[in-house]
């Protein structure tokens, strides 16, 4: 998905991304504030830097296969509540949750001492383990 492909597209609300799409390139869906489900296949591994910075409705994610976390990809996205980090994660840039008011679980597949050292979340936020 190219740089910018849907940044600023206020009234886009629902978006499937194509299987065989690797990687959400740098504000994909930058300032898309009535984005509210994004539906991502396994084939994504990358999401990168705001790529959904400030989509202040989007819900929750999908990031099942994702392995890299680019810094401010969800900053601003005040309507999660939660959000399930995988197993295979490798990499949580700064500020990659900062501003999500809402985000009080973070379910983890995996290592949950190996996500609060790749990522320093509000202390808020509670960390549930979760099968594979």
């Amino acid at each position: 998905m190219g740089i910018e492909a849907f940044s600023n597209c206020y009234y886009l609300t629902n978006v499937n991304i194509l299987n065989g799409i690797t990687n959400i390139k740098y504000h994909s869906f930058f300032y898309c504030h009535n984005l509210k489900s994004v539906s991502i296949p396994n084939s994504v591994t990358r999401i990168e830097e705001k790529a959904f910075y400030a989509c202040k409705s989007l819900t929750d994610i999908n990031l099942s296969n994702v392995i890299f976390i680019g810094n401010s990809a969800f900053e601003h996205c005040h309507s999660f509540t939660s959000v399930t980090i995988p197993d295979n994660i490798r990499y949580i840039g700064n500020l990659a949750f900062w501003g999500c008011k809402n985000l009080k679980i973070v379910y983890v597949r995996g290592d949950v001492e190996k996500v609060r050292k790749l990522y320093n979340f509000d202390k808020s936020v509670k960390f549930v383990p979760v099968e594979k």
